[in-house]
């Protein structure tokens, strides 16, 4: 929808996975770190549909500036994506792989159908997880990072904690749940993150781990549990154990 825009935080050098396997004429601000923002130009300057703007160092500051920039920009709502995602990176209860235009016009009719401003889809790639065809809820849940729609604001600390330094997505969560009552989920696409997962290098030190959990419990003690870890991508990854209280509601 002509109110929504892709914005890609990276700090990748070119070429970026995303922009290879989701090929589009929709426009996109391609939110470069500073450090790359020359390749980035000299690589994707020439396609009319790619506004490169220059972004800020760090993870949670670039977050912040998706709000900022699609507010910036115009538009209503941005549609963020990580920028390593595979081809077949949403999966239908179908078994079909939805394309990049199908998955935003679905977020963002869910975003009409939930009243929310935080919507997302399953985080997971199995089909006998995911939900009926058509069906929109409003949850409790965590909305993944890698890929959601979100209300583009010039005013983004309202939903994220510039002192966080990870687990942007679970703050966020919470704070569009607390604005709107709940968060949207597009309940018959997933996700499939294993790619994505193994491609990470983030940092869960002991010491950012304990960042979050300060920040995050102490702001929504009634929303977010952290017990212990868990593992992901069959003990591939092991990340702090973040538990959303609550439950979903069928629209």
């Amino acid at each position: 929808m002509s109110d929504t825009v892709i914005v890609i935080p990276s700090k990748r050098l070119a070429p970026i996975k995303t922009l290879q396997s989701f090929p589009t004429e929709r426009k996109i601000i391609l939110l470069s770190d500073p450090d790359v923002i020359d390749n980035h130009r000299a690589y994707y300057g020439h396609l009319a549909n790619v506004l490169i703007v220059e972004g800020v160092k760090g993870s949670i500051p670039q977050a912040l500036e998706v709000y900022r920039q699609a507010h910036a920009h115009g538009y209503q709502y941005f549609f963020r994506m990580d920028d390593d995602l595979q081809p077949r990176y949403f999966v239908s209860v179908d078994g079909t792989y939805p394309t990049l235009e199908e998955a935003i016009d679905f977020a963002r009719l869910c975003i009409d159908e939930t009243k929310t401003s935080l919507a997302g889809f399953m985080n997971t790639s199995r089909r006998d997880w995911l939900g009926e065809f058509g069906v929109f809820k409003r949850t409790y849940g965590l909305i993944h990072g890698g890929s959601q729609i979100g209300l583009a604001t010039d005013r983004p600390e309202q939903f994220l904690n510039p002192e966080l330094r990870r687990y942007d997505d679970v703050y966020r969560s919470a704070a569009h749940r607390k604005r709107d009552g709940a968060v949207g989920r597009v309940t018959w696409i997933g996700l499939d993150k294993r790619e994505s997962l193994r491609d990470s290098a983030t940092d869960d030190s002991p010491e950012i781990q304990e960042n979050a959990r300060r920040i995050i419990l102490g702001t929504f003690p009634e929303m977010v549990t952290c017990n212990g870890t868990r593992t992901l991508d069959n003990g591939r990854q092991t990340i702090p154990n973040w538990r959303m209280k609550g439950r979903a509601t069928k629209i």
